[in-house]
């Protein structure tokens, strides 16, 4: 009865939005959801219809919808919240050049992406900062909508999972990439250097893998505005200004702010400690990024692997610790054997003894019997 009852509830949600972006006053309707719009929802007739944009996370149902003329995009596979749904999407749309400035948007956004809709939002484009509107009025406009899709994604990526399991930050400075490679230096070798462009791209997902092992480097990944990785590894340069940064950010943020105001790109920056990821462009924060839960990991575990850096492998660690356990259970027998011993004490010798004496005191008698008949006959012969 409940299941009925909510899905009425979700029908209803949706047909009202769909009449309100049916309106003249709306210029695009953004569904974020992996369900299908039904005829019972919007009629094939409908003015919404040719103002929807669909989000989906399976990159098989974004093909099937370019298949059929739809518009579509593809948000990270990560249990976001829905704010952070509608952040990816909108910047994905905007980066495509499918919303544009000052264009009013109705989002219709799920919890779940196996579920339909269960809010409605109604943005317009360049106005609302918090929901990062304006984040693409500047460099990002710049960027390739698929290389700016490609860097997104692979910041959640590292923002969600980390590194075997333990919390990694990062820094991805994109666009300008000649500017910002003046304004940098190497802090170690160049992971990159030497391979092709082909080799090195953000479009291959062997790249994009590959840069999150490397991101436990210090220092930033610098990358072309056609998704050419140039270098890992980088330290920034900039101007030791004040920077209009919240509170609580630390050296990644700071740098990130300090080269996109002095250059035009766009610096993408994954928080170790809370795995936020921040976005920067001309030196502010345009866009902030929070996953609804990062993967776990045990402070224990990394506190031991911090302790045991200098081994060069987890493996040893591993090893030291059997043959701890080896190292007790020798001394606890070792102990256990001594104890016994040990309580056994004096009494165990000397009955050791007694009965060393018991055995030989037959032995003994029967000598003495011996030179006893000895004696009897030399005194016979004798007489």
């Amino acid at each position: 009865m409940a299941d009925k009852k909510n899905a009425d509830l979700e029908l209803g949600l949706i047909k009202a939005g769909v009449s309100l972006a049916s309106k003249k006053d709306v210029d695009h309707l953004l569904f974020i959801s992996d369900l299908p719009l039904t005829e019972e929802m919007m009629k094939s007739r409908s003015p919404a219809r040719k103002k929807l944009v669909q989000a989906v996370t399976s990159e098989s149902q974004r093909a099937v919808y370019d298949a059929m003329g739809w518009k579509a995009l593809l948000l990270p596979a990560y249990d976001l919240p829905r704010h952070e749904k509608f952040k990816v999407a909108l910047v994905g749309g905007m980066a495509r050049g499918w919303f544009l400035q000052n264009e009013t948007v109705l989002t219709m956004v799920a919890k779940n992406a196996a579920s339909y809709p269960d809010s409605i939002m109604l943005v317009r484009v360049g106005e609302d900062t918090e929901s990062a509107t304006n984040f693409m009025a500047g460099s990002a406009a710049k960027i390739p909508s698929q290389v700016l899709d490609a860097v997104l994604s692979l910041s959640m990526s590292i923002a969600e999972e980390g590194w075997e399991g333990h919390p990694i930050g990062a820094i991805f400075v994109l666009g300008d990439s000649t500017k910002v490679m003046e304004k940098s230096r190497q802090l170690t070798l160049n992971p990159f250097q030497g391979y092709s462009e082909t080799d090195r791209n953000i479009h291959d997902p062997k790249v994009r893998e590959a840069m999150k092992n490397f991101a436990v480097l210090d220092g930033a990944f610098v990358i072309r505005e056609d998704g050419v990785v140039l270098a890992a590894g980088r330290y920034l340069n900039f101007e030791d200004v004040e920077f209009e940064i919240p509170l609580g950010l630390g050296a990644r943020h700071t740098a990130g702010a300090g080269i996109t105001r002095e250059s035009d790109a766009v610096a993408l920056v994954v928080s170790q400690s809370s795995g936020v990821v921040t976005v920067f462009e001309e030196g502010r924060v345009v866009m902030r990024m929070d996953s609804r839960q990062r993967r776990a990991w045990n402070p224990e575990v990394a506190a031991l692997r911090d302790a045991l850096a200098d081994m060069n492998t987890v493996d040893k660690a591993d090893s030291l610790e059997l043959h701890s356990q080896k190292q007790i259970s020798k001394t606890e027998s070792g102990v256990k054997s001594k104890s016994e011993d040990d309580s056994s004490g004096g009494d165990g010798g000397s009955s050791t003894k007694k009965e060393e004496k018991k055995k030989e005191g037959p032995k003994e008698k029967d000598k003495i019997k011996d030179k006893d008949k000895d004696k009897d006959k030399e005194t016979k012969k004798k007489g």
